[in-house]
């Protein structure tokens, strides 16, 4: 894999790499808690000093992406599946496909009660009237990330189920 670093005169070279790193984290070719090359390799390829290197890398530590072991090497952290968006309404499946992350979930179960006295106080429904409750499992690659609760009046859960 050649990324082109040094062709853009007006970037320095340290932000060049650190632009290419983070693609390749981003991208998954260095996968979360997997070592990166090593700076030897990463000086040869992109054809920089170490001093150029270690600065991009050592932005990338600050910035939460990478983490130096001591006597191991440097290696890609795992990043939260889902970040402050506070201003904008996005539904789960959305932010983790923006992530690079395939969204799926599974059910696990749906019920119509008639017991859940602080459901039937949130909706605005009458003691004892029938809330439909739905559970599912959220995934994020095949990971749960969450489990998702909601609930629904009764007019509404006859549609939905």
């Amino acid at each position: 894999m050649k990324d082109t670093i040094g062709s853009n005169k007006n970037i320095a070279l340290y932000l060049q790499v650190k632009d290419v790193l983070i693609k390749r984290i981003q991208e998954k070719v260095w996968k979360p808690n997997t070592l990166i090359p090593t700076e030897q390799e990463l000086m040869q390829e992109f054809d920089v000093s170490r001093t150029t290197l270690r600065q991009a890398i050592s932005m990338l530590v600050q910035d939460g992406l990478l983490e130096k072991k001591q006597g191991r090497g440097t290696i890609v952290k795992p990043q939260p599946l889902i970040g402050g968006s506070l201003g904008k309404l996005k539904g789960l499946a959305e932010e983790v496909a923006e992530k690079g992350l395939t969204p799926n979930s599974k059910l696990i179960r749906t019920d119509f009660k008639k017991d859940l006295y602080h459901e039937t106080s949130m909706l605005e429904l009458d003691a004892g009237e029938e809330v439909l409750v739905i559970e599912r499992i959220r995934f994020a690659d095949e990971v749960p990330i969450a489990i998702e609760r909601s609930c629904w009046p009764l007019h509404i859960g006859k549609i939905l189920s």
